[in-house]
């Protein structure tokens, strides 16, 4: 699957490895809307749609080849605005069953077919406070 205008992202362009980070978007819902997300991560992602755990796990994938998750999470909307954030944890370590590629996020939010919202360079964005980042 290829994302239509999506961009992969990251907050800064010197990344280490262990890093957590956070990306916030938003859009706005009318009760029995169709919303999908299609999202990748490398390493590992949670999607929170209004605070609430709306997703996570990245698929395992190749960095020549990358997989994405389709989501359907209209149950975590609610009318008017909404707010999403993606909590990615990048690895940047080499094991038995992951290959360092770039630190990154890419996502598509659809309404009815139709995107609403994607990842570029406008996204809100930042080190997550929540996590020691670089710890190993």
């Amino acid at each position: 699957m290829k994302l239509k205008t999506a961009e992969w992202i990251w907050t800064r362009q010197n990344y280490g490895a262990d890093e957590y980070a956070e990306f916030k978007t938003s859009f706005d819902y009318v009760e029995g809307d169709k919303v999908e997300i299609a999202i990748a991560s490398d390493s590992n992602y949670a999607l929170y749609i209004n605070g609430k755990l709306a997703a996570f796990g990245q698929y395992a994938d190749y960095p020549d080849y990358k997989v994405y998750d389709e989501l359907s999470v209209s149950e975590f909307c609610k009318s008017g605005g909404n707010e999403v954030v993606f909590l990615v944890w990048y690895y940047g370590v080499n094991t038995q069953n992951y290959i360092v590629d770039p630190a990154g996020l890419i996502f598509e939010i659809s309404v009815n077919d139709k995107v609403i919202a994607e990842s570029g360079k406008e996204t809100l964005s930042r080190l997550c406070v929540n996590y020691e980042n670089g710890y190993k």
